[in-house]
């Protein structure tokens, strides 16, 4: 017969175990028209003493070119080394220390969307093999979601957007052929059709949206309108959830 202690052993480690394996390395859709370049994130849910990344990665190269990484934007300061070969990414990150939050932006995997694919299609980014460890070089059980990348020739992605800072999903991107995009404008609504926010390509470098307001406060979570506007037609219109 169990003691309480025995029993009350059993629970933690039976909780600790689950959280482990929610441990998730991500890599979510994106969409843009040919010729675009996308960002694929790569980040961390569940792993706030991940020291150590090691991953591997396959695309299809009729589809997609890999142009590099980014790490704009991301707070974590990783030793990294790449390699790319036939169709395939190699990353591997190392740091003193594990990361202090439980879910974290990585690096930003850069991809440019070929000019000869059609419209309404989709890949895959596909892992092949993935690794955290922590400080002590330990292994941290994981899962992974693949990667899709979608062609239409306009895309608003990600939705919903959780703009905290974390490196994940802060902003809201608005992706169209290059022949559109200096003319491009967006306007942000509530749902009581106050304007919430105003840009185009002439008064930021990309079109995109943070989650805030003209004053530079980010919005309460809820649903927002928008209206895409080329050449002050408006040519999109959709909705952005913003979720903490």
């Amino acid at each position: 017969m169990k003691t309480i202690l025995q029993i009350i052993i059993v629970v933690i480690l039976l909780n600790t175990v689950q959280l482990l394996a929610n441990t998730i390395l991500m890599m979510p859709e994106r969409q843009g028209p040919p010729g675009a370049t996308v960002q694929m994130p790569i980040a961390v849910i569940n792993a706030d003493n991940v020291a150590g990344v090691e991953f591997l990665i396959e695309y299809d190269g009729s589809f997609l070119e890999y142009t590099g990484i980014d790490t704009t934007g991301v707070k974590s300061d990783f030793l990294m080394a790449t390699k790319d070969k036939e169709n395939k990414v190699a990353v591997s990150m190392a740091r003193a220390e594990g990361l202090q939050q439980q879910r974290e932006g990585l690096i930003y995997l850069l991809f440019r969307i070929r000019q000869s694919v059609e419209l309404g299609t989709a890949t895959e980014i596909t892992w092949r093999d993935y690794s955290l460890f922590d400080a002590e070089t330990n292994p941290i059980p994981c899962d992974v979601q693949h990667g899709v990348v979608r062609v239409s020739d306009v895309a608003v992605y990600p939705n919903p957007i959780t703009p905290n800072s974390d490196g994940v999903n802060d902003v809201a991107y608005f992706v169209l052929p290059d022949t559109l995009a200096h003319s491009a404008r967006v306007k942000i609504f509530g749902l009581a059709g106050d304007i919430v926010r105003e840009f185009s390509k002439q008064s930021e470098p990309l079109l995109q949206w943070d989650g805030r307001n003209t004053n530079g406060t980010i919005m309460n979570p809820g649903v927002y309108l928008y209206v895409l506007f080329v050449n002050d037609e408006a040519i999109k219109k959709g909705s952005i959830t913003i979720m903490r």
